[in-house]
């Protein structure tokens, strides 16, 4: 069998782990306290609007049971509310409430200011090769699977 390249010169490995690193260390600059799957399923709802439990879950990619779960937990804490689809009276949207989108500002607001604290420390030649890479980076997010 043929020895596996080294990780750490493997650039997806490093890309990797670096993009990690940083997500959890941004998620513990999160206001309030709520865990990420709920930052998230707001953020999508703020951005997008009403929408049913099944189309959250599929743009938040996890199962609909686990969606169930997550509108349970912010409908019960006044992030979120069910209303009543107006094009199909059996079905309910889920929707933000001016709380959850408090929240969601808000988180966005520390991360970027973290962020910012982050880039700042860098020094100038790699604060511009990461303007460079933003492209790049946004076209690696919304690659197809």
């Amino acid at each position: 069998m043929a020895p596996l390249p080294q990780l750490a010169d493997r650039l997806g490995a490093r890309l990797y782990v670096s993009v990690g690193r940083l997500s959890k260390a941004l998620r513990r600059q999160e206001p309030g306290c709520l865990p990420q799957g709920e930052v998230s399923a707001l953020a999508t709802l703020e951005r997008e609007g009403p929408m049913r439990l099944g189309e959250l879950a599929t743009r938040e990619a996890v199962s609909a049971p686990s969606m169930s779960r997550i509108v349970a937990a912010l409908v019960d804490s006044g992030h979120a509310r069910r209303e009543r689809d107006p094009q199909d009276g059996r079905a309910a949207l889920v929707a933000i409430t001016p709380q959850g989108t408090a929240v969601v500002r808000e988180a966005w607001l520390t991360k970027a200011a973290e962020l910012r604290r982050r880039i700042e420390r860098l020094a100038p030649e790699d604060r511009a090769a990461l303007r460079k890479m933003i492209p790049a980076l946004e076209a690696l997010s919304s690659c197809a699977e």
